[in-house]
């Protein structure tokens, strides 16, 4: 049986974890310039240590911040976390994004074997960080370029949304064969 998590204090088992910060021209409204996600497989985590965390990297911005918790009981039982922020775009987001970043490796850390990203999986990726948070179809993505790093456990990925000159620069960082953290610039016009 499962642990199911009744605090957010208490320790417990999640199968997906999603820590999101959307980078904001001003303030936190409408489409983000950028946004820096990471995504964490199965683990043990107490959700609020997990938040404080997530919420130190924020402190010299203003910031908009939820979480959200959903429980699947269909077959196979899960629970799955997600925490977003909302920022204005200042020169401390790459700070941002670098803590984000460590926060990903600290707690998505496991001992399964690496394997190096195919140029096909790196678009999938992306699209798949894009799609939902600009709220188009995955199928009117295509890909431009992709640019593998240290054999093949990091790569920037340029995709275009068909019959637009919009543009989107995926940086994106693999960890154990899963994508571990994806950074996100939109950008509006070549």
């Amino acid at each position: 049986m499962r642990d199911v998590v009744t605090n957010i204090g208490e320790e417990g088992y999640f199968n997906r974890i999603q820590l999101t910060v959307r980078v904001y021209p001003g303030m936190p409204m409408g489409e983000p310039d950028e946004v820096f996600a990471v995504q964490l497989g199965a683990t043990r985590v107490r959700e609020l240590a997990l938040r404080e965390e997530f919420e130190t990297l924020l402190l010299n911005h203003p910031y908009v911040m939820s979480s959200q918790r959903s429980s699947t009981h269909w077959g196979g039982a899960g629970e799955s976390l997600e925490i977003a922020a909302g920022i204005a775009q200042s020169v401390a987001a790459a700070a941002v994004w670098e803590g984000l970043k460590a926060v990903g490796r600290k707690h998505g850390a496991s001992d399964r074997t690496e394997r190096p990203l195919g140029e096909q999986e790196a678009f999938g990726h992306a699209a798949m960080l894009i799609a939902p948070r600009y709220s188009v179809d995955f199928n009117a993505l295509r890909l431009i370029s992709v640019e593998l790093r240290d054999s093949g456990s990091s790569a920037t990925v340029l995709v275009a949304l068909d019959g637009s000159d919009e543009t989107y620069e995926v940086d994106l960082e693999i960890a154990e064969g899963l994508l571990l953290c994806g950074r996100i610039k939109h950008n509006f016009g070549r």
